[in-house]
This record gives C-alpha cells, structure tokens and sequence, in this order.
C-alpha cells in the first residue's frame, strides 16, 4: 500500500509497504526492503510482520474512513494489480 496524497492528514507522505514472497527469497526481500528504508527521510520505524495485519488493515470494507479534525474528510482507497485498477478482491 503506497499512501502519498498530499491532505492535511498526511505523516511526511509515509507508506506502508507489503511484501507476500517464498520464505526462499524472504531474506533477499527483506534486504531489498531496508535499502530502500535508509534512502528514506525522514525516517521512523519500521514494523515486521509475518501476518496478514497490512493486508487486514486494507479491506474494502473499511472503506471510506471518515477523519475528523478541523473538518470532516474521507480516505478512499484504490487497488492496483499489475497497473490496472481493480474493485477490491
């Protein structure tokens, strides 16, 4: 899941990032994944999982989030596979 809509909500247009792989090639994954992680500013955590917490997190049916603040805003979100948008799974 990449997030870098530009709203007032935003976190320093933060992403969440979800990789499903063979254990034969998690270790190079994982390598891949934190390259990219210290190339990243500003920096926070990073968050390991073998379970399906991110891919929980995006189910259709928690969409649209409403996010009150000083207004009222709504967060959609659209999937991709292979560059083509889908409607949900």
């Amino acid at each position: 899941m990449l997030d870098t809509l530009h709203e007032p909500t935003d976190q320093c247009d933060m992403v969440k990032l979800g990789v499903r792989c063979d254990d034969s090639v998690s270790a190079e994954v994982k390598m891949h994944l934190l390259q990219l992680y210290d190339k990243d500013t500003p920096r926070t955590k990073i968050v390991e999982s073998n379970g399906t917490d991110l891919l929980e997190s995006i189910q259709p049916q928690h969409y649209p989030k409403e996010i009150r603040m000083n207004k009222v805003y709504q967060q959609h979100i659209h999937y991709y596979i292979d560059g083509q948008q889908v409607t949900g799974w």
